[in-house]
């Protein structure tokens, strides 16, 4: 006793104490998956661009880019079941 106070039982005590082994070990189990997490963000996020956008396109190009996109969307409003 220590002011009085009971310590808790043996088994409380190794309960409390891998428990709380396994709440770090959990933690700190998936540090490497956050990191490629931030990894896998930035290239899918940026990377990307410079495939997408074309910097040297022509106005032909872009007019027809634009129509075909037109041309779609008129498709899938027409069959909307299809979506």
């Amino acid at each position: 006793k220590k002011d009085g106070k009971k310590k808790p039982p043996f088994w409380t005590r190794i309960a409390l104490i891998l428990s709380a082994i396994g709440v770090a070990f959990s933690h700190g189990a998936n540090d490497g998956q956050k990191g490629i997490g931030l990894v896998m963000l930035v290239l899918i996020g940026v990377a990307p661009a410079g495939f997408v956008v074309n910097m040297n396109a022509t106005g032909y190009e872009i007019t027809r880019t634009r129509d075909a996109i037109n041309n779609v969307e008129a498709y899938f409003e027409q069959h909307p079941a299809l979506l």
